[in-house]
C-alpha cells in the first residue's frame, strides 16, 4: 500500500521502470544542481519520509532510500531524481515476499562494508552490511558515517564503530 501511495504522490504512474533503485550524480550533474522552492520542501519530505519507511521492509532500496533522505533539511533536483529513480524501480516491483523456507542453521553470519568517501558532496562514506541465519536475511543497514575518512582502513573502522553502537557488533555475532 506504500508502495503504491508514493508512485501516486510523485505523481509517475504510468512512467518506465529501471532495473536499479539508484545511481551516484556525476560531477557535472553537481555542479548544476539546483535547490527547491519552499513551497516544494514539505511534499519532497513527505515522500522521502514514505520512502525511509517502505526501506526498512525492502532490502533492495534501503541504500537509494537513505540517500534521498539525506537531502530532506535542503532538497534539489538531484535528490528529487533520486526519489524518481526509486520511484520507478518501485513500479515495477511494487511488493517484495520473503520466503523462509524451513532449514537447519547452527550460525550465524554478517557481512560488512564501507565505501571510502563514497558522497560526491560531502566525500563521508557510506556503511552497510546484513546478518544472516543460514540463507534467512534477519537485518540489514546502510548508514552515512559522521565523519570524514581520510583512509579506507578508517571508514572500515567507522563502519565497525557504527555496527557495534547499533548492537550489532561484530565480536557478538561470533
Amino acid at each position: 500500500r506504500q508502495t503504491q501511495k508514493l508512485i501516486r504522490d510523485t505523481e509517475l504512474p504510468a512512467a518506465n521502470s529501471v532495473t536499479t533503485p539508484g545511481v551516484q550524480p556525476l560531477a557535472h550533474q553537481l555542479e548544476q544542481e539546483q535547490s527547491f522552492s519552499m513551497s516544494d520542501f514539505a511534499r519532497f519530505r513527505g515522500q522521502a519520509s514514505h520512502a525511509n519507511y517502505l526501506g526498512l521492509d525492502r532490502p533492495d532500496i534501503i541504500y537509494a532510500a537513505k540517500e534521498v533522505c539525506r537531502g530532506m533539511s535542503s532538497p534539489t533536483d538531484l535528490h528529487q531524481a533520486a526519489l524518481k529513480r526509486m520511484v520507478r524501480y518501485l513500479r515495477s516491483r511494487p511488493r517484495m515476499v520473503f520466503k523462509f523456507d524451513y532449514q537447519t542453521a547452527d550460525h550465524i553470519d554478517a557481512y560488512a562494508d564501507t565505501d571510502w568517501a563514497g558522497c560526491p558532496r560531502s566525500r563521508r562514506s557510506t556503511s552497510g552490511g546484513c546478518v544472516m541465519l543460514g540463507s534467512h536475511l534477519l537485518k540489514c543497514w546502510s548508514s552515512t558515517q559522521a565523519g570524514v575518512a581520510m583512509s579506507s582502513g578508517e571508514a572500515e573502522f567507522y563502519g565497525a564503530v557504527k555496527g557495534a553502537s547499533t548492537g550489532l557488533g561484530m565480536k557478538a555475532l561470533y
